[in-house]
């Protein structure tokens, strides 16, 4: 069965470009001209790969990737035609996995579609596994995608998940910036580098006790980020 991409683009040029390119790595391709006709697909026809333009007639792409990322974790490319630092770090932080500045260069887009999904293949396998990371007061489910911190159940959105699970995993060792980035954000330039301290800020807000002086996530100045088990620090989860 073939794979399904879904391309929420108003402008036909740009569809008919990209719907050449998917279709020729396999993929089943639909199309939405605005947010409200993406996000009707999404639901209805639940996609594999979603290529997001950050300019709609009736919305943002931004909007639009909040709103799929709320109940899905399939890998969404934005594109735009700007070449604007900002809406690259708005876009990552509300889930992309990717953002690409206008004009679209089909070789590198082909190589960052396959990279996603061997990312997101990776992932699903891993988490069909039934491993469960327990420091007592911060669980974590990675079968279920569940986090349980002092006995609450708490929501972790997708990146802020793979972050979690990634360092936990990788306990008592120090991660490089640009393993997370990679292993977390592949290919997404300085954008990703920006938002990983900020997504960092918003697990430790959910796990630490005082996220102001952080004892379960720890930075490394200048090299990455070291994740102690909470068994080991104490009371200060």
């Amino acid at each position: 069965m073939s794979r399904i991409a879904l391309v929420v683009d108003e402008d036909a040029g740009t569809r008919e470009l990209l719907h050449s390119e998917l279709t020729a790595e396999g993929f089943a391709c639909e199309w939405a001209g605005t947010g409200r006709a993406g996000l009707a697909l999404c639901r209805e026809w639940p996609p594999d790969l979603v290529v997001l333009a950050r300019d709609l007639p009736d919305s943002t792409g931004h909007d639009v990737c909040r709103r799929i990322r709320g109940s899905s974790t399939v890998p969404i490319i934005m594109v735009d035609n700007h070449d604007d630092w900002v809406d690259r770090v708005v876009g990552l932080e509300l889930g992309a996995d990717d953002y690409l500045a206008g004009p679209i260069r089909t070789r590198e887009f082909v190589e960052r579609v396959r990279a996603h999904l061997r990312r997101a293949e990776e992932y699903c396998h891993t988490s069909r596994s039934p491993e469960v990371l327990d420091f007592q007061e911060l669980r974590i489910d990675i079968q279920r995608r569940a986090v349980s911190v002092r006995g609450s159940l708490t929501h972790f959105p997708r990146k802020e998940f793979e972050l979690l699970v990634m360092l936990a995993r990788n306990e008592g060792r120090t991660l490089l910036t640009s393993r997370l980035l990679d292993a977390i954000w592949g290919d997404a330039g300085h954008a990703a580098r920006r938002t990983l301290g900020v997504h960092v800020a918003r697990v430790r807000s959910k796990i630490e006790r005082d996220p102001h002086e952080p004892r379960v996530i720890l930075t490394v100045p200048g090299v990455g980020y070291r994740f102690v088990s909470p068994l080991a620090s104490g009371p200060a989860l």
